[in-house]
């Protein structure tokens, strides 16, 4: 039986996953290899030759492995392409050079930097179409590449509209140099602060965010009282803190008003110690003060303590519509 090309399209299609490395063992070159018209239609897809990630192979030279990708990324035809980069040493002129032709097709870019990276900042020059950002810290056993991640940060075209900065001393950067771009972002993920003040900070110097996922390990020595913030668009807000933030944390929730909020969820991180009570009562009073439309209410992470029947009762007399979930991690 011949199947109608339509129907082969719709079967490559879902084989791809996020990010794909070239190899003969899976889609979409495993698709060519099949028979010719199964190539014939794979090569003449742009859609199946949008997402790669790029890797220098040191068991080879960079030229053939440079033409095998430029092959790759000129089937997309124009398409906009998803991108991951794992970036060593200087890999990343390397990897500038390869992408030179493409930038205007490049939407959603993945940057993993791992010790000794040179040059990070290169891979973030001249991306006019960029929306989604993704700066990782890879594995390593120094700080080698902790100032290549803070420098590439003023880098970061004012197109983003979605940053997931992974960087265990990002506190180390200021946050000014987050530049023009933190105006525009409407998703942020980031890690790790370190005060509640950065988190106001942020909040200030991003005023479309709809969604922000934090990671914080609070520092004692600031003032526990801090001026009250209102932050009008934001819809999701994710915080994991470890047990010993619990006092700066009900200090930075007694700060915050987010009127627009919808989903909330508030996770506990494995940092030693034992653990603590969520703050019931600062998340309840943000709550009544806030005036939103929350739907759904999560504590989830290490240890996760259960939310009485006193406190559900109390969530949902301020809103009747909510929706409690205690998530522990075990079950996932």
């Amino acid at each position: 039986m011949r199947l109608p090309t339509e129907i082969i399209i719709h079967i490559f299609q879902n084989c791809l996953s996020e990010f794909t490395y070239p190899s003969a063992l899976q889609a979409p070159l495993l698709l060519t290899g099949v028979c010719r018209r199964w190539r014939e239609v794979a090569v003449n897809m742009p859609s199946l030759w949008c997402r790669l990630s790029v890797m220098v192979a040191l068991s080879s030279s960079w030229r053939p492995q440079a033409s095998g990708y430029d092959l790759w990324l000129k089937r997309s035809r124009g398409y906009p392409l998803s991108l991951a980069l794992f970036c060593n040493n200087r890999d990343a002129i390397k990897m500038q050079r390869l992408l030179r032709p493409y930038v205007n097709q490049i939407l959603s870019l993945r940057l993993t930097f791992y010790e000794g990276t040179t040059l990070p900042e290169l891979l973030l020059d001249n991306l006019p179409a960029l929306q989604e950002l993704a700066i990782l810290q890879g594995a390593h056993d120094s700080n080698v590449e902790v100032l290549a991640i803070g420098h590439s940060i003023p880098r970061v075209p004012s197109t983003v509209r979605s940053l997931k900065i992974v960087d265990r001393f990002f506190h180390t950067v200021p946050l000014t140099s987050f530049g023009p771009v933190a105006a525009h972002l409407t998703y942020l993920d980031i890690s790790t602060l370190r005060y509640p003040s950065a988190v106001l900070q942020l909040l200030h110097l991003c005023p479309s965010l709809a969604s922000l996922k934090i990671t914080v390990t609070f520092y004692y020595g600031e003032p526990l009282v801090f001026r009250p913030f209102t932050h009008p668009k934001i819809q999701m807000f994710h915080i994991s803190h470890g047990s010993f933030d619990a006092q700066n944390l009900s200090a930075l929730v007694e700060a915050l008003s987010f009127p627009s909020l919808r989903v909330l969820e508030d996770h506990l991180i494995d940092i030693g110690g034992p653990p603590c009570r969520r703050p019931h009562k600062q998340w309840k009073a943000f709550l009544a003060r806030s005036k939103c439309p929350l739907e759904t209410l999560i504590f989830s992470g290490w240890k996760t303590p259960t939310v009485t029947d006193v406190e559900e009762a109390e969530y949902i007399a301020l809103i009747p519509s909510l929706e409690i979930q205690v998530v522990d991690p075990s079950t996932i």
